[in-house]
């Protein structure tokens, strides 16, 4: 089945009877037994199914579990995408499975959307590897929507990053006490080494991976070739040596009975079982490229969130210094502030905090209870 030019009904009835014909060779075609590490970590629970035209997008059925039991609904390309974007977000430094790319040309060619089905289902299947993943809230508003899936996860609750930082420790169960700097020193190195390692094999693979798509198209076109010539000769036989041969079966070349069985049936059934494992090296280099892609991205969102921690840290290292300074009189609370827009910011803030203080120290001194001059008050907020 070739991608068709048609619109309307007849592109709909094109999606509703595409299923996984031979012209789908990617996914759909993918044999089990070649390369059994390409489905080691699998897991059936997820899964994405028949892609199918509704107006003007593809939808797909998808099915998974959580802590709540078994979930499914029709989802989009873009609803997976959104839902990547933001795992990547809210979960920096953690390994989160890539997806296939945007595609604006050609995306609903048969072809192309039976190995995104693919790609999709297994983006699933490796989340389903991290449990609090697939029971986070992100993930929920992807699995059990309640309204737009997209727009739910706009609002997924923001954090800051030591909220975000103590967050993922608690899902990973890592405690950083309990391991010195020179374990962590040598943990940031294995990272340092792996990012190295990765910068280098990754366009290898991509090599590797357009090589493998050309032997991909010669063993498929030579499949077809086999196809072919069976086809001739079965056709010349019956249409044509049938008739000089008086219909015996015994004088037909493939129609011979050996042992029971015709030439032909055998031909049939090898023709048949003929699979192109070239295909399943595509995608086994594809994948490698992808998870490889994406612990490079843990890498750099994880350097990220290290760089905005310290700054953090110096942040409140400043403060603390700068409070310390207040209180021995070596500075105002009014000098803490950088900039003209910061002290015009805060300006009111400081009046109606001294208002309260002098309020308070007013009645306290007409209860005599305390007694100080409101000049040491104003000589401390400057």
């Amino acid at each position: 089945m070739q991608p068709a030019d048609n619109t309307g009904n007849d592109e709909a009835e094109m999606w509703k009877n595409s299923g996984e014909g031979e012209d789908v060779p990617l996914a759909a075609k993918i044999d089990r037994t070649f390369v059994p590490t390409l489905f080691n970590d699998e897991n059936m629970d997820f899964v994405v199914l028949n892609p199918q035209l509704q107006g003007s997008h593809i939808v797909y059925n998808v099915k998974g579990m959580d802590r709540q039991g078994p979930w499914e609904g029709q989802r989009r390309y873009s609803q997976f995408h959104a839902l990547h974007e933001t795992l990547q977000l809210k979960w920096p430094g953690v390994f989160i499975p890539k997806i296939p790319p945007k595609k604006a040309i050609g995306s609903k060619e048969i072809k192309f959307i039976h190995e995104r089905r693919f790609y999709l289902e297994r983006f699933l299947r490796k989340c389903s590897m991290l449990e609090f993943i697939i029971n986070s809230e992100e993930f929920l508003c992807f699995s059990r929507p309640s309204g737009d899936i997209e727009n739910c996860l706009n609002k997924v609750t923001k954090f800051n990053t030591a909220i975000q930082i103590d967050r993922m420790h608690k899902a990973t169960d890592i405690k950083e006490r309990m391991y010195d700097l020179t374990e962590k020193e040598r943990f940031n190195n294995v990272i340092i080494e792996f990012s190295f390692f990765a910068k280098k094999v990754i366009p290898q693979l991509k090599v590797m991976k357009k090589l493998i798509q050309h032997f991909q198209q010669i063993k498929t076109s030579s499949i077809a070739n086999h196809k072919g010539l069976y086809n001739i000769l079965s056709n010349y036989e019956d249409l044509n040596l049938n008739v000089y041969v008086e219909q015996n079966k015994q004088r037909m070349v493939l129609g011979h009975e050996t042992q029971g069985v015709d030439l032909k049936t055998q031909m049939d059934d090898l023709i048949q079982k003929q699979n192109n494992p070239f295909v399943d090296m595509y995608h086994w280099c594809k994948g490698e490229i992808y998870d490889l892609q994406a612990l490079c991205d843990a890498v750099t969102s994880r350097e990220a969130v290290e760089k905005q921690q310290k700054k953090l840290e110096q942040k409140k290292k400043n403060t603390q210094a700068d409070l310390e300074n207040v209180s021995q009189g070596k500075k105002t609370v009014r000098t803490l502030f950088k900039n003209d827009k910061d002290t015009s910011g805060m300006q009111n803030s400081i009046e109606n905090v001294k208002f309260i203080i002098l309020y308070n120290l007013s009645v306290r001194k007409r209860d005599r209870q305390f007694t100080a001059p409101s000049r040491d008050l104003d000589n401390l907020l400057g």
